[in-house]
């Protein structure tokens, strides 16, 4: 999602709704600070929301609301930043959990990733759209969302965002997970599309789960 979003014109309701809680889920802190990937997860996620900031705002109104109303958000993840400078960031304790890794969260480990976080376009957005967007609910005691959305197409931040930084593409790194569901879905597909006359028998695989349903 991060590769394409540069070039994505317009985002529905729906779609920025997603995008933006998966972010709001990997930002939680109880699970940023406990769990080894999930801070590269919310890169990736702020990633796609500044390639929409700062290359598709205009065609965006939906996806800029919702990250607006991620001001709580931001707030912590802004926090967890500055405390990081100082090594003052309060760690929960890890619990021990069947099969769960043996990962434990250290200073050092929140500042590497925390003082990393490309949090400006968003945080610039929310200095200079915020209060007028408030404002505007305020004084016409709004609150329909398409009327926000509407007033959304009505602004601009040109001139206000940080200079566009360079378009990301990431390659595909293979890995077992990803070669393990490739070949799943490839032999998956190869089977339900040779059962007349079936070439397989059912009882035999052992790679995927086959499930009958009455027609």
């Amino acid at each position: 999602m991060s590769n394409v979003s540069p070039y994505i014109k317009t985002f529905c309701m729906p779609a920025a709704l997603r995008a933006t809680n998966l972010f709001e889920m990997f930002a939680k802190r109880i699970r940023l600070l406990t769990t080894e990937h999930n801070p590269r997860y919310l890169v990736f996620c702020l990633e796609v929301f500044n390639n929409i900031i700062q290359y598709q705002y205009e065609g965006n109104p939906h996806f800029i609301y919702q990250i607006l109303r991620r001001k709580k958000v931001f707030a912590e993840l802004t926090e967890i930043q500055e405390q990081s400078a100082t090594g003052a960031v309060e760690l929960p304790a890890p619990k021990a959990e069947a099969g769960a890794e043996d990962f434990k969260p250290t200073q050092e480990w929140v500042k590497g990733w925390a003082e990393g976080l490309p949090l400006q376009p968003c945080l610039r957005i929310m200095q200079h759209l915020l209060p007028q967007l408030e404002q505007f609910c305020t004084a016409g005691n709004v609150n329909d969302e398409t009327i926000v959305v509407d007033f959304l197409k009505t602004t601009t931040m040109v001139g206000l965002l940080p200079v566009p930084h360079p378009i990301l593409i990431r390659k595909y790194q293979q890995n077992e997970f990803t070669s393990l569901w490739f070949t799943t879905y490839i032999w998956g597909v190869i089977y339900l599309r040779n059962q007349s006359p079936s070439y397989f028998e059912a009882q035999h695989i052992r790679l995927f789960t086959i499930s009958y349903v009455d027609a």
